[in-house]
């Protein structure tokens, strides 16, 4: 009886750890890929990372589609979430959004960022009421929250998504990420970033991982 119940218990173990997002160490010369299983965020999707640096700017996460592309990155050590989504008619306006973070983020303190778009309300009748926007929270107690509603109509981003960089520079804030990215999530799909198919950083050792 009790061999089984120690079975059941390292079983459940080996499913939570499995279940666990990798934690990497990038040096500003590599990016992970992520293909999401090919996974629907086309429309809508919410993505939840924790980091901690101190470089003044470097991307953390992007994605594109044929037209549209979103990025969250650090600037000048403010975060940004930029989504773009230009108009149908190509009259160089946008449907996306632009957010920044009050806060300078690059302060070695591990920070909390969920950003999403198109995120739905509770309740059905209230389906024009999505919102876009990022949530940050900090270990030092700081709190930031810059939400707009109102639905961002036409948006095709598809997978691969990438953590830390891109293949080319995309500029300022667009550069390879130096510091640490861990506990990657895509919500709506429930997408566990954990083996990239290509991983361009070091897996944390020890202290440079703190207790869940």
């Amino acid at each position: 009886m009790i061999s089984i119940i120690l079975f059941s218990i390292l079983l459940f173990w080996n499913e939570v750890r499995g279940e666990r997002a990798i934690c990497l160490r990038y040096n500003g010369s590599g990016f992970s890929q992520y293909n999401l299983n090919n996974a629907d965020i086309s429309e809508r999707a919410t993505y939840k990372l924790t980091f901690k640096t101190t470089t003044e700017n470097g991307l953390l996460l992007f994605a594109k589609g044929s037209h549209d592309y979103e990025a969250l990155f650090i600037r000048d050590g403010i975060l940004h979430y930029f989504l773009f989504n230009p108009t149908p008619h190509g009259s160089g306006g946008t449907f996306g959004g632009q957010f920044e973070s009050n806060h300078r983020v690059n302060n070695n303190t591990w920070i909390t960022v969920e950003v999403f778009r198109n995120k739905k309300p509770r309740r059905e009748r209230f389906e024009k009421l999505t919102k876009t926007g990022l949530i940050i929270s900090s270990e030092d107690g700081k709190k930031e929250r810059h939400v707009s509603t109102g639905r961002r109509e036409g948006i095709q981003i598809i997978p691969p998504v990438f953590i830390g960089g891109y293949r080319e520079n995309l500029g300022r804030g667009g550069e390879k990420f130096q510091g640490i990215i861990k506990d990657v999530h895509e919500k709506v799909t429930n997408y566990v970033f954990k083996e990239p198919v290509l991983l361009g950083g070091k897996r944390c050792v020890g202290a440079e991982v703190p207790a869940q």
